[in-house]
């Protein structure tokens, strides 16, 4: 039903990812459709140029074409295009990249299990999710609510397996729930939690050009403004505890499209950083994999694109097939191994110097052209150490990890 509730979930789901992104967030893909309030919604940001519905319910879509021609109207957009398929099979098949992705796709733990019905809760589904997006992408996602805060628990730590920033968010309908509804209360009960989800390590909930929200000047929205964002992602302490999902501040760098930190000992900032690029390739050309000199010129064509110092390098070719190399650089390193039994390559590109989200894109590019693989995936990694912060011998807990984006 369309309903104050409704247009509070869509702008809960929408907007606090598309303000982040801004003039970034030009190609969206939502998955499932509902009724086509959130596409609508996502259509009324200028800066959006493509929109992909993909909805396996025929019968949902006629309907909603029928009774709410307001908000099925961008099924007709110019920059929408439907797909009527089975999300999970459209995925198999995809190839596009996108800024945003949304999943719309709610479990329905109320009615009989079905494609329709669930949501996958595994690390592949997300991976595959993870592939899609673009170096700055985001991926957004209702992950339940106080009825069942196992469950958001349970994805929140599946997100962070995947993505390298996950943030929680937190919302509620202004109305409460109709109990006399045939969703009982024991799926449902405010508040709901959403995650949102990036591959970009450097992702800051606050980090918003407010100036282009204002510009853009949205009316008749329920609940969201800037007031609003924040408070999204600020939890009530006991569940800040139980997600590890400290209150974010005001950043002080400029996080949009940034990496790291500049290393300074004065301001407390870690002593010791590294960024990690790590690249999976699969459906690989096997001649390629094979051939010792080709992957020794990938990753020089890689360090020279991140703009990294090589200094050696080390080739080992296998028998009957496979080859590891290694590309030592004054920043660090960059490694390949390769399975062309398997038309597979992992690969990593780990420096002490910034890779901006462009260089990303560019690296992830390369290796999908000189291996000619249908499918890369990358995942940036930040690692910091100062001795009097973290301590010795140990991984920065996210709390840990935000006090040092703050500072």
């Amino acid at each position: 039903m369309i309903s104050p509730q409704s247009a509070h979930r869509a702008e809960a789901v929408a907007l606090p990812a598309l303000n982040l992104l801004g003039h970034r967030g030009q190609h969206v893909l939502v998955l499932g459709s509902g009724t086509a309030q959130l596409a609508w919604l996502i259509l009324r940001m200028p800066f959006v140029q493509r929109l992909v519905i993909v909805d396996g319910d025929e019968k949902v879509l006629n309907a909603t074409r029928l009774y709410f021609g307001r908000f099925a109207a961008a099924f007709d957009d110019e920059r929408t295009q439907l797909v009527i398929d089975d999300p999970l099979q459209w995925l198999r098949h995809s190839t596009g990249r996108y800024d945003a992705i949304f999943l719309a796709w709610w479990d329905q733990p109320w009615r009989k299990p079905g494609p329709q019905t669930r949501v996958p809760r595994t690390r592949e589904f997300f991976l595959a999710l993870r592939g899609m997006l673009t170096p700055h992408g985001i991926l957004v996602q209702e992950i339940g609510s106080m009825a069942n805060m196992r469950r958001v628990l349970s994805m929140i730590t599946l997100h962070r397996t995947v993505f390298a920033a996950t943030w929680p968010l937190m919302f509620a309908d202004l109305e409460g729930l109709d109990l006399e509804d045939d969703q009982p209360s024991r799926f449902d009960r405010n508040p709901c939690f959403l995650a949102l989800s990036s591959a970009d390590a450097g992702l800051h909930p606050l980090a918003v050009n407010w100036t282009l929200w204002h510009d853009i000047a949205l009316e008749d929205l329920h609940i969201y403004h800037p007031m609003l964002h924040k408070a999204m992602f600020v939890l009530p302490a006991e569940l800040q505890r139980q997600l590890d999902a400290p209150t974010p501040h005001r950043p002080s760098l400029a996080t949009a499209g940034a990496s790291m930190p500049k290393n300074n000992e004065d301001n407390g900032l870690a002593a010791v950083q590294v960024a990690t690029f790590s690249l999976e390739a699969k459906d690989c050309d096997t001649l390629s994999l094979n051939n010792a000199a080709h992957l020794r010129s990938l990753l020089s064509g890689m360090a020279e694109l991140a703009g990294l110092t090589p200094l050696s390098n080390l080739t080992h070719s296998f028998e009957p097939q496979g080859v590891t190399a290694l590309l030592l650089v004054s920043e660090s390193h960059l490694s390949v191994h390769t399975w062309p039994e398997w038309q597979y390559a992992a690969l990593d590109v780990v420096s002490c110097k910034s890779l901006s989200n462009t260089i990303l894109m560019h690296l992830e590019a390369t290796v999908r052209s000189m291996l000619h693989c249908s499918t890369v995936m990358g995942h940036l990694t930040l690692r910091a150490l100062h001795a009097t912060k973290l301590g010795q011998g140990r991984h920065a807990t996210p709390s840990e990890q935000l006090r040092h984006m703050e500072l």
